[in-house]
């Protein structure tokens, strides 16, 4: 999309640092129109909550202006959504570089009712709070028969999801994980590219079994399942872990063996102390795509660089934790054996559908409403479609295939869909009849009739061991038929298994299992605390499959500290590992103002080190910034901010528990 600059004010803050707000608007190409700004002009905020490991921090600019008689601004309150782009800069080494950008939104204008001059404030947002409004990408092959594919590194994933706001910034990614093999690599360019399996499901991007997450939850799941946070910085996306942002030649020395100090903390410290930086590595990749390692020093002094004002910097401890758990949800893994039953690859492969055959024009891909996923078939006349052909194997006990179908008639209330279900078991094709739930001869269509006008409606039914007709252990040639007439729809379709459960009988039972979630719980093995922290629900795993049907398991990730060590661990047991880490003491957290001393602006991917000398206070190691609302004309910057503990591994065991 192409912006204009339309209106421009720019001003100086109290310490003589030149700043810029301009407000772009779409297909703008006039001349461009002076602002007057008010007592604050612009004010930047980071918000947060109490959880230090909250994964999205979003943003807002609140701009301040005054309407007087020689200006001529555009009523904002009734803009079209993006039609007005904000972007804030400020000058460095003689040149204007973008601190922020974001969207003007419109049902926060407010003006006073007065004569001229009066005050306008506007309220301008970085869209990280609107994602859930966007659909999560797909990706399908770009050669090939009518299969899918869906298995691409996380920053394939972050990059399309955050792109959906337009702003169009680059990426910046920093985490010390990666995949034993891939050293050269971060954890966000290697995982989920183990497989290539043509009949791959992403389950792990599921909110239940038949319906995908939303953008937003996506986000949430890979940045917690990679301990991530997002936020935007310098008007570039940054994607940082949780617990290891710091200095990367600490790292580099773990890494080739050549680290030789009593511990990492106190290696951290004495660079501090020695240096007076904290170089970090980022993996830079623009907007274009194009990737590069970068470095720079990110490091801020109290009280040097930034002075407190206001008598207000306070320190709160956050207390140590006896446990730390990471959980996989289990509830939504289920293994369908034909391609793309939830429709949402539609492209066509040798007039073929992903794993349908639409040869029949009286059905077709429909993404307007209704629709309850990405896509549906509608029917615009009567006809069948046919999945492509999978295999049914015999289960250890008998029960565990399931065939579901979610559908919806608004032709015709009382039920149109039908299905037909059947397999070559050796010797003759068989049917699948839901009267008597058995397979046999001769064909059976089984009708649909609970449906209601305007009414998904979710029809499941569990199948019969595919073996009591027949001495064959798999049915071959299994195909669906959807038979349908016009107004119908259906946006799920196919044969599934449970994963984990039919993979728990066959290694540990021969009854059916009922498991929900797999904890990973880390417990201290010294000292005697109360508190817990539970890390959220993850649908992503790396015990059963990834997040997919046939990937294989993330079971060698490692820190640097693990390659100095020589160890490989899984991700669901290294993001308790971080957490027990930085609580293995008491956390100082502060709060407080700070007037910056510097010629560039504080921002949330800074460190900032506590450091009023050894006789005073001096912090061994720098904090996180977690909040931050950043004051431009009046150089103020109030944080909330904490420390970090990722010194050598706490002593802890580690238990793995299933439960219901």
């Amino acid at each position: 999309m192409s912006y204009g600059v339309k209106f421009k004010l720019e001003f100086d803050d109290v310490s003589a640092k030149q700043f810029k707000l301009e407000i772009l608007k779409f297909n703008y190409g006039g001349s461009v129109l002076d602002l007057v700004g008010g007592e604050n002009p612009v004010q930047i905020d980071w918000q947060s909550d109490d959880d230090i490991y909250s994964p999205i921090i979003g943003s807002t600019c609140k701009i301040q202006l005054y309407n007087t008689d020689t200006t001529n601004y555009d009523d904002f309150y009734d803009a079209d959504e993006r039609e007005y782009q904000v972007k804030i800069s400020v000058k460095i080494s003689g040149f204007f570089t973008t601190i922020w950008k974001g969207w003007l939104v419109n049902d926060t204008y407010q003006e006073v009712v007065q004569s001229n001059p009066f005050l306008i404030e506007l309220l301008a947002i970085d869209g990280l709070g609107i994602l859930s409004n966007y659909t999560i990408p797909f990706y399908t092959k770009s050669s090939g028969s009518d299969v899918v594919e869906n298995v691409l590194p996380p920053n394939s994933y972050i990059q399309d999801v955050l792109n959906n706001l337009g702003l169009e910034l680059d990426f910046y990614y920093s985490n010390e994980l990666f995949q034993d093999g891939s050293e050269s690599s971060n954890i966000y360019f290697s995982i989920f590219n183990l497989t290539d399996d043509d009949d791959n499901v992403p389950y792990g991007f599921m909110k239940d079994a038949s319906e995908f997450m939303n953008a937003e939850e996506l986000l949430k799941q890979i940045l917690n399942f990679t301990h991530s946070r997002v936020f935007q910085s310098f008007g570039r996306w940054y994607i940082i872990n949780k617990s290891a942002y710091s200095e990367q030649s600490i790292k580099d020395d773990l890494m080739d063996g050549s680290f030789s100090g009593a511990s990492i903390r106190a290696a951290e410290t004495t660079s501090l102390q020695t240096n007076g930086t904290e170089d970090i590595k980022f993996k830079k990749v623009t907007f274009a795509g194009v990737s590069s390692d970068v470095t720079f020093d990110m490091l801020y002094q109290v009280p040097s660089d930034l002075t407190p004002l206001k008598m207000d910097l306070t320190k709160q401890m956050l207390r140590p934790l006896n446990r730390a758990t990471f959980t996989n949800s289990l509830q939504n893994r289920q293994d369908f054996l034909n391609p793309n039953p939830f429709l949402e690859w539609s492209e066509p492969r040798s007039g073929v559908y992903a794993g349908w055959d639409l040869s029949n024009s009286n059905v077709t891909f429909d993404t307007s409403e209704p629709f309850k996923t990405n896509t549906s078939f509608k029917w615009t006349g009567s006809a069948t479609v046919t999945s492509n052909t999978f295999t049914l194997e015999k289960q250890n006990v008998g029960g565990y295939y399931k065939f579901k179908i979610t559908y919806l008639s608004l032709s015709n209330p009382s039920g149109a869909i039908q299905y037909r279900l059947s397999g070559f078991n050796g010797t003759q094709t068989v049917y699948f009849d839901e009267s008597d739930n058995t397979f046999h001869q001769p064909s059976v269509i089984n009708n649909q009739v609970e449906t209601n006008e305007f009414i998904w409606v979710e029809h499941e039914i569990e199948l019969p061991d595919i073996t009591p007709h027949s001495s064959h252990t798999t049915y071959t040639d299994c195909k669906i038929e959807i038979i349908g007439t016009a107004n119908d729809y259906v946006n799920v379709c196919g044969v599934f298994r449970d994963i984990f459960n039919s993979n728990l009988e066959g290694l540990y039972s021969t009854i059916k299992a009922d498991v929900n979630q797999n904890l990973f719980e880390l417990t201290r093995n010294t000292g005697v605390y109360s508190a817990e922290y539970s890390a959220e629900e993850s649908t992503l795993s790396d015990f059963i499959f990834v997040n997919y049907s046939k990937g294989d398991s993330i079971t060698s990730v490692r820190r640097p500290y693990d390659e100095f060590l020589n160890v490989s661990k899984r991700l669901s047991e290294i993001i308790p590992r971080y957490i027990l880490n930085d609580h293995r003491s008491f956390i100082p957290r502060y709060e407080g103002t700070l007037y910056n001393n510097t010629a560039i602006p504080l921002m949330p991917s800074d460190k900032i080190w506590i450091n009023f000398g050894t006789s005073v206070l001096q912090e061994p190691v720098s904090c996180y910034i977690d909040a931050l609302s950043y004051n431009i004309k009046a150089n103020e910057s109030k944080v909330i901010m904490h420390i970090p503990n990722q010194d050598n591994d706490l002593g802890a065991t580690l238990k793995q528990k299933f439960k219901s």
